[in-house]
């Protein structure tokens, strides 16, 4: 803008002049800058769109004129192609364009702007208003260098003697201090804003790179450095670079800069390199730009951050001036303010550090007193230490748990002395960790001290006090460790009761083992007197058969052969009722002790129904009850082949519900049974004809355990219905119970002991399924249950055979219904009519006709150390044409078999090759475990000939013991009591490879 004094001073001076009117016209007043007005009437106006001065319209004339006059920079659009004409201010101020700009087209003046003032011109041109814009940035060259201004910029239209628009007035008033005043404003207040919640240090330059990034018209580039030491022989040496902006997060050090900063921080004056006065080099500049500024800079200012309580340099600030913007005295206060402003936070942050640190003294010089107090009376032991192991303090706790000396305290290391030999090597370890600062120090560890420890009102006592250490180092303030403090807690009151329950637990565990070891005995022990008992009941029955086939036997006779077959089958009933009461009292008692356990074996379901069915098949025959299996639609659907379940314990459970049925239909009219198995992707805990029992077991889901394999997931049913009496629901609800039963009245009639179906519950829910009923009195029941299983993948049955079936009398005239058979849309039933109708026909103690042995005399080794069931078995095979030789025990055994044609090294042994081995398990001097062990390592050190099939007989149907005998090296397992045909056809099959070998 103009100075209104010098306009009217010029105005006195030129006065009215005929040289001073562009032509004949003489204006009123002046036409502004004398000079410039001869400049412009010399100008060559020919060469324009305008023409020669002489031949201007009055309307161009005067519009011009008053554009000279004007004290503001102001320009005259001209024509249709926009000539511009202007003063002597818009010429100053467009000094790069300026003279050439004079009557050229806009166009060719501002090429890059003019499509979008020609769109504005063209508004003004057609509603003929004025146009009105603020603020408007654009970069000028001033002095030789761009600089960026803002100006708001107004466009008139010029109106010729016929009311068109015959060009524009544009009107610049630069408004480039009040904008630039208006953000250095706005930057400051947001300084002062964030400067307020700075505590330390690096939230002064956190809340600086923010401002940073809004101050671009003035800061080109910044850095920021930290005074770390007082003392030093270079700047940068003393200084640590917290914050860059603009430029490279790492600089280096150039001779220049290193000394303006030393002249800063030593005269406390603020510093400027410009390129004006030669104090910026090129060489400078140049290292700026390595360092990451983006473009060559005119103006760097260094100042001096301090403290204003002891006047301190604290930080050292380094500006860089925006080239497009004049290093003015504005510029330069605003640089003042915002250092001022930092400096005021720095004062403040330093006013509470110091604050802070006064208090801290007085907290640390009351605590210290009371630490020390509490030192004294503490329970825990509490040491210092110097670098050398030399203690500089303990307590009195220490002093006790250690029985520390005054000879070990002045010795360096001397707190060895009292560590306990057992851990002293790691304790050093610890030690030389501690003093090295490794981070890899425990934060706590066990340390033994040589002083014994005794509990309180006790006899006994420890050998050494244990105690819980933990140590830390003393760092100093250059970060070097001067020493050790730490504690020690005396833990051996837990280390004595560590003791006592691991006695305890030892305790426990060898009582579990002792109830293992009663369990195996007492299946053992009894399962041999029932095998040896149904065994020669079985061989009564046997014999008095064909006793009774002979001719002249007279009628007497033949009665009184009836009746003694009558009470042998009695005993075989009465030995398979002991079996199960045996069975269900050993599962309870291993539930109790929580010694149950479920092995997954690959089972075929429907083969397992059918061969429980069958170890009721005399009993439903004498009974005279029809028995059907149901083989459901799912079932097929899904093709169940093989699965993984426990077919031991699902044999349980269905041996006790089809007892419980046969038992309350035997005094039925109508005596029928029906057998199902089906199989489901979920549980059947939603069907609504059966109410399953809640479980309360909270067993887990055996299935996901490693031994079942990857298979797919099933749950395989199974349900018992019959059409005995049935019960009232208040009966049902006290079923499942252990020791209950649905009434009082039930063990009158029916017996029991109340054991079998809460056993059935536990299996079954071990299993990871539910068992339920459905009953109505006079109408019958349905139990049902369902296990979860897993496809089995490889589809192969399980390598070892286990029988554990009751033995059978003969199999004669079985009634079980035979409905049609359903291919398709219904239940496939599966009778076992026909396979007990041929094993009727044929001997009922020899295997099938298939399996029948061949008139072959074969050799048979038999270890048994029960002389009543070695002598039964030995009449046994000798009856089936075998040659048999007994052994009392292992050693006897491996004696006989190494006499034998199986020893590689007799060229005339002493016994011919045995075929098979039957062994017993449980035996005195060596047991049969023992004995195979050894057989199978005589194979492998080339001493026999070949493998020697060895089977095992034993008492102990566990589970986990058949597969412990499998693991020894057996065969085959065989349960006692066992049935005597499925006992031949073990042998049979397993000796046949011997013989087929041979």
């Amino acid at each position: 803008m103009g100075d209104p004094s010098k306009t009217t001073e010029q105005t006195s001076r030129i006065g009215p002049d005929k040289h001073t009117s562009l032509g004949s016209v003489r204006p009123h007043g002046h036409l502004g800058d004398i000079e410039y007005l001869k400049w412009v009437r010399r100008h060559d106006w020919a060469s324009t769109s305008c023409g020669p001065i002489e031949t201007w319209t009055d309307d161009l004339r005067q519009a011009y004129q008053l554009a000279l006059a004007s004290p503001d920079p102001t320009c005259l659009l001209w024509g249709s192609d926009y000539t511009m004409l202007y003063n002597k201010p818009y010429s100053i101020m467009i000094e790069g364009r300026h003279p050439k700009a004079l009557g050229r087209p806009m166009v060719e003046n501002w090429p890059e702007v003019f499509p979008v003032y020609k769109k504005l011109f063209w508004i003004t041109r057609q509603t003929g208003q004025p146009i009105q814009h603020e603020n408007i940035s654009r970069i000028w060259a001033r002095g030789g260098y761009p600089e960026q201004i803002y100006a708001n910029l107004t466009f008139l239209p010029i109106l010729d003697k016929n009311e068109s628009v015959a060009g524009l007035w544009v009107y610049v008033h630069e408004t480039t201090r009040q904008v630039i005043l208006e953000k250095r404003i706005m930057n400051l207040a947001d300084m002062s804003n964030r400067l307020a919640h700075s505590t330390a240090l690096s939230d002064i330059w956190t809340s600086l790179m923010a401002v940073l990034d809004e101050c671009k018209d003035d800061i080109y580039f910044a850095a920021a450095y930290e005074v770390k030491l007082s003392v030093g022989t270079s700047a940068s040496a003393r200084l640590n670079l917290e914050i860059t902006h603009g430029m490279a997060d790492r600089l280096g050090s150039h001779p220049e800069l290193d000394a303006a900063i030393h002249r800063t921080m030593t005269t406390g004056v603020t510093t400027l390199l410009s390129m004006t006065d030669g104090s910026l080099s090129e060489a400078l500049r140049a290292y700026l730009q390595e360092h990451g500024v983006r473009g060559p800079c005119r103006e760097v200012v260094i100042q001096a951050l301090r403290c204003n309580l002891d006047g301190a340099v604290v930080a050292v600030l380094i500006t860089g001036i925006n080239p497009m913007r004049k290093f003015n005295e504005d510029l330069q206060s605003f640089i003042q303010l915002l250092a001022r402003q930092l400096e005021s936070s720095i004062t403040n942050i330093m006013n509470m550090a110091k604050e802070k640190a006064r208090l801290e003294h007085e907290f640390a010089t009351k605590m210290n007193k009371r630490f020390w107090h509490f030192s004294e009376k503490a329970p825990i032991g509490i040491y210092t230490y110097d670098r050398e192991g030399i203690m500089t303090y303990y307590n009195k706790a220490f002093e006790d748990l250690t029985g520390v000396s005054q000879e070990a305290i002045a010795r360096p290391m001397g707190w060895t002395d009292v560590v306990h030999p057992d851990c002293l090597d790691r304790v050093i370890s610890v030690w030389e960790k501690v003093v090295n600062d490794d981070s890899d120090c425990p934060p706590s560890f066990d340390v033994q001290f040589k002083r014994p420890w005794a509990p309180r009102g006790r006899h006994e006592s420890l050998d050494r006090t244990w105690c819980l250490a933990t140590s830390y180092p003393e760092i100093s303030e250059e970060g070097e460790v001067t020493g050790v403090i730490g504690c020690v807690v005396d833990v051996s009151s837990l280390k004595w009761a560590e003791s006592i329950q691991s006695e305890r637990l030892s305790e426990a565990l060898e009582i579990r083992r002792q109830q293992e070891n009663f369990f195996d005995v007492t299946s053992h022990e009894l399962r041999n007197p029932l095998s040896a008992i149904i065994h020669s009941a079985c061989e009564l029955v046997d014999q008095l058969t064909k006793l009774s086939t002979r001719p002249l036997v007279s009628l007497e006779a033949t009665s009184q052969i009836d009746y003694l077959i009558e009470m042998a089958t009695t005993i075989i009933y009465c030995g398979n009722h002991q079996k199960r009461i045996l069975d269900d009292v050993l599962t309870l008692s291993k539930l109790d002790s929580n010694l149950l356990q479920i092995f997954p074996i690959s089972t075929n379901p429907a083969k397992l129904v059918t061969e429980v069915v069958a170890i009721f098949s005399s009993e439903l025959r004498t009974s005279e009850i029809d028995l059907e299996v149901h083989l459901g639609d799912d079932y097929r659907r899904l093709g169940v082949e093989t699965v993984l379940l426990d077919p031991h314990r699902i044999t349980q459970v269905m041996v006790n519900l089809l007892s419980n049925a046969i038992k309350f239909l035997k005094s039925e009219s109508q005596r029928h049974i029906r057998l199902s198995v089906d199989a489901s992707l979920v549980g059947q805990e939603q069907d609504p004809h059966v109410r399953y029992v809640p479980s309360r077991t909270g067993y887990c889901d055996p299935t996901n355990n490693a031994e079942w394999g990857a298979g797919e997931p099933l749950y395989v049913s199974f349900s018992v219905q019959d059409t005995g009496p049935g019960m009232t629901q208040q009966e049902a609800s006290r079923l499942f119970k252990q020791f209950s039963q649905a009434s009082p009245r039930t063990h009158a009639k029916y017996g029991g002991s109340g054991l079998g179906l809460f056993i059935s519950r536990e299996l079954t829910e071990m299993h990871g399924g539910r068992i339920g009923l459905s009953t109505e009195q006079g109408h019958g029941s349905i139990f049902s249950f369902h296990v979860k299983t897993r496809r089995d993948v490889s589809c192969q049955t399980s390598e070892i055979p286990i029988l554990d079936k009751m033995s059978l009398p003969p199999i004669q005239h079985l009634k079980v219904a035979t409905p049609p058979l359903e291919s398709h849309g219904q239940l496939e039933i599966i009778t076992i009519h026909e396979q007990l109708e041929q094993l009727a026909k044929a001997d009922p103690l020899l295997p099938p006709p298939s399996l029948i042995l061949e008139r072959v005399v074969k050799k048979l080794l038999i270890v048994e150390d029960n002389l009543i069931n070695q002598r039964l078995l030995e009449k046994l095979f000798i009856k089936h044409g075998y040659e048999v030789a007994v052994a009392n025990d292992g050693e006897e055994a491996l004696a006989i078999i190494m006499g034998s044609a199986w020893n590689c090294s007799l060229a005339r042994p002493a016994q011919p090759r045995f075929d098979l081995v039957l062994s017993d398990i449980e035996m005195p001097i060596m047991d049969g475990k023992t004995c195979v062990r050894r057989i199978r390592q005589l194979q492998q050190e080339g001493m026999l000939h070949a493998h020697i099939p060895v089977l095992a007989v034993t008492g102990n149907a566990q589970m986990e013991k058949v597969k412990e005998a499998q693991e020894c090296g057996f065969d085959a397992v065989v349960t006692k009591p066992y049935v005597i045909s499925e006992l031949l056809k073990v042998v049979h099959e397993h000796s046949s490879h011997v013989w087929n070998a041979g």
